[in-house]
């Protein structure tokens, strides 16, 4: 009959929430389910036929108080059926059970989003930020988690090779996430005239860093210029060494002028938060380049005793490796 009806229909519905829900929770796009919309329908084919007749009642009950909170939260989220379309599993999470993105968050999330903003004009050759857009571009990335991005430890676990999942970005900056598996890493690289603020939000991470030099080694048509006969070679001053970081450390940044050339390696599975401002851009000016460390061949005493104790390198330009290179991987999780 008509109640017989409706109660199958609620029970369908609840039993869809379900396994939207469920299947949501798991991690981004439903990892370890490998749901789609289908599936998610035949989930909740499954959980109604499952149902004993003397239990329909009851779920009709539960369907009915799921139904009167998927109208009062679709009515106050202002949503149109095309909306709700839109962004179906966001709407059935907060429909029936209040799950949604996390609001704390998305307001941490746009807290980044308004210090990158506060960095108007794109940098100009060695021009810095003022102290103040840099610490408020420092404090909101220090601000955020690994549970902020909607990502979990047992996420991070299942992965195995490199991703970068691009967050949210515009003309003006880029955030985005790289994970990186035990022993992986970036190869060294450059960032011209850009400003880079990097978290780590869990693993341990092992830094290098390079600056060029412009006083020695390098014939003065190569030093510190590109070249369309020849790769870039040059004399890089080494700015850092094997430096260690922890989701416990703050965010450090690199500029124009300083820690510009740098690379990566893993010392344990590692999710790492960054922010490039301005982006890569080729057509400006701003593409990336990687390098290779060479032998070094010095004749001055002075030099010789410097590259002992490992400050000198010799740095050459070499084509992308793109085999070293992290996968672009769809980014999920809530956006400012």
């Amino acid at each position: 009959g008509l109640g017989s009806s409706l109660g199958r229909a609620l029970a369908l519905g609840l039993g869809l929430g379900i396994g939207v829900g469920f299947a949501s929770r798991v991690g981004p796009k439903g990892q370890g389910l490998g749901l789609g919309p289908k599936g998610f329908l035949g989930l909740g084919l499954g959980f109604m036929r499952g149902l004993p007749r003397r239990g329909l009642l009851t779920l009709t009950t539960l369907g009915l108080s799921a139904a009167r909170r998927a109208a009062g939260a679709y009515a106050m989220a202002g949503f149109s059926v095309g909306g709700l379309w839109a962004q179906p599993v966001k709407t059935l999470r907060r429909a029936f059970f209040g799950w949604g993105e996390d609001e704390a968050s998305v307001a941490k999330l746009r807290r980044l989003r308004d210090a990158c903003d506060g960095i108007h004009e794109p940098l100009a050759f060695a021009a810095d930020p003022t102290a103040e857009q840099l610490a408020a571009v420092c404090a909101a990335s220090e601000d955020l988690e690994l549970r902020d991005f909607a990502l979990s430890d047992e996420w991070v676990a299942a992965q195995q090779r490199a991703l970068c999942l691009p967050v949210f970005g515009n003309a003006d900056y880029d955030i985005s996430l790289f994970f990186l598996p035990h022993g992986a890493g970036l190869p060294i690289h450059d960032h011209p005239d850009m400003l880079v603020v990097s978290k780590v939000l869990c693993g341990r991470l092992k830094i290098d860093a390079f600056d060029w030099r412009e006083d020695v080694g390098a014939p003065p048509q190569q030093r510190g210029r590109r070249s369309r006969r020849a790769p870039r070679v040059g004399f890089a001053t080494r700015s850092t060494v094997g430096m260690e970081r922890t989701a416990a450390d703050p965010a450090w940044h690199l500029s124009a002028s300083s820690g510009n050339i740098h690379a990566f390696e893993a010392l344990e599975p590692t999710v790492i938060l960054d922010v490039l401002t301005p982006p890569y851009d080729a057509d400006a000016g701003r593409d990336c380049h990687y390098y290779r460390e060479e032998d070094l061949t010095l004749d001055e005493n002075a030099e010789k005793e410097e590259a002992a104790v490992g400050t000198s390198a010799m740095l050459r330009e070499v084509p992308e490796p793109t085999r070293a290179l992290p996968t672009i991987h769809p980014y999920t999780g809530p956006r400012p």
